[in-house]
């Protein structure tokens, strides 16, 4: 996950420092728009979401499906400000396929970026 990438010490749960480590994996979600990442691996057993904006709203839906149905579980994220209050957040993913889904329910101006990694067990 982020978190075991960082050292260890007073500072290694600044969110802020998740961002510079996996830069590369940054993608940005526009306005009432789906992004998705799909898990089709046992070995995944927990997805980190950290989301942040530029100093704007931050709302945003996490719908992850299981299963051969693709059973949804959905967690709904707001904030005023996405950069002074980012979202951070570990989201288990039950054994077998998973996708994990990001829902910009903000207006089209109100874009966020997005990192998702996935945490083999």
């Amino acid at each position: 996950s982020l978190y075991s990438s960082l050292p260890p010490g007073p500072d290694n749960h600044n969110p802020m420092q998740l961002w510079d480590i996996s830069a590369d994996k940054e993608k940005i979600v526009q306005g009432d728009s789906l992004k998705t990442w799909s898990y089709p691996s046992t070995q995944v057993d927990r997805v980190q979401v950290s989301m942040k904006t530029d100093g704007r709203p931050l709302n945003s839906k996490i719908d992850l499906w299981h299963g051969p149905d693709y059973t949804a579980t959905t967690t709904t994220i707001y904030t005023e400000d996405g950069y002074l209050r980012p979202y951070n957040g570990v989201q288990a993913t039950p054994k077998g396929m998973n996708t994990v889904g990001l829902y910009n329910t903000g207006s089209a101006e109100l874009a966020y970026s997005t990192i998702v990694e996935a945490d083999p067990e």
